[in-house]
């Protein structure tokens, strides 16, 4: 991509545009010239093409991208991810580059975008997850496959190989008392996808496990449950991201308070949350709400509803700390 959209629309439509607004103005009687429509459309016009453009910025999304909300690699952009935007925005998939620039835009056929809250990686697929559920009210969860290959490619369109409608199978009311069964975390490990739970009720995240991606329609196995804890925080105990590195060595489980990196042992497959892990708290309000998370290299990246992205290095993470969006503090005396 030579120049950023806002550039070729300042650059050749919006000159063309101002030139007719010109010859038109010239055309007005000259004591009507300055209140004239033509005049303060003309103004508009010069006036947004002489603001400076954006410059890439690695750390910025496009501002395309409304209320970003999942993220993952995209492997034919060194440094590139996947993104994609909360409830009520179109169903499109964009590509960013190292930069923060726009690379792609696939419009998602026969997927309508009620509530995209994750995305992730399998062998074969880039698995879409539009299983938003903030009022437990939803009995139409819903997970779509996309084939890598085809995605890869960056088509201006394309539609799901398929989808998968599930359900937990423990609600049995929609709404249930407890409202524990919205979900923004989805997961490709040890063969299966994985989803954890948003809680409202508590401060508790569960784990299901999907079956056969081949099953269209299915009732997912609960597999445990994890304290994420952050009581004293807003929006404590609520799970907005999730992410397994390459190696499947190592998860990390995303907050609005805290980021938690799970080991992972090669020879279980039952469980991703049985180890104790590490903690890492988030300080300070630059953070805000961040909802995606992603193995980067020896980064962790973090994405807020805003389109920050925040980069936590691996190093250094074995005893925790405190994260305030730009350095990693050590965890403090009790």
């Amino acid at each position: 991509m030579d120049a950023p959209p806002s550039r070729w629309l300042c650059d050749l439509r919006s000159r063309r545009v101002a030139g007719r607004i010109f010859w038109r103005w010239c055309r007005v009687p000259a004591g009507r010239r300055a209140r004239h429509p033509s005049t303060i459309t003309a103004f508009s016009v010069l006036l947004a093409c002489s603001a400076k453009p954006r410059q890439p910025d690695p750390n910025r999304l496009p501002s395309v991208i409304d209320e970003t909300s999942g993220i993952e690699l995209d492997a034919t952009l060194p440094g590139g991810l996947w993104v994609h935007g909360d409830s009520g925005t179109d169903p499109v998939l964009f590509a960013v580059n190292a930069g923060g620039e726009l690379d792609a835009r696939v419009e998602i056929q026969d997927a309508s975008a009620r509530d995209w809250e994750d995305l992730t990686w399998t062998p074969e697929f880039l698995a879409l997850g539009d299983f938003g559920n903030n009022f437990s009210r939803r009995r139409h969860l819903k997970v779509h496959l996309l084939a890598r290959a085809e995605l890869e490619a960056k088509p201006e369109r394309l539609a799901p190989v398929r989808s998968i409608e599930f359900r937990y199978p423990d609600q049995d009311a929609f709404p249930p008392a407890q409202l524990n069964f919205d979900a923004e975390a989805l997961v490709w490990a040890r063969g299966r996808l994985w989803i954890f739970t948003k809680h409202r009720a508590d401060t508790q995240t569960t784990l299901y496990r999907f079956g056969d991606l081949e099953r269209t329609n299915q009732v997912l196995e609960r597999v445990s449950q994890f304290d994420v804890d952050g009581a004293r925080h807003p929006y404590g105990g609520m799970v907005s991201g999730a992410d397994v590195d390459d190696n499947e060595s190592r998860l990390a489980l995303l907050t609005y308070h805290a980021l938690f990196i799970f080991p992972l042992d090669p020879t279980r497959s039952d469980d991703l949350l049985y180890a104790q892990p590490i903690r890492v708290e988030f300080v300070g309000g630059e953070l805000a709400q961040v909802e995606g998370v992603v193995f980067q290299g020896e980064e962790v990246l973090i994405a807020n509803e805003a389109g920050h992205v925040f980069r936590l290095p691996i190093a250094g993470l074995e005893d925790g700390g405190h994260f305030d969006g730009t350095t990693l503090r050590p965890p403090r005396a009790d």
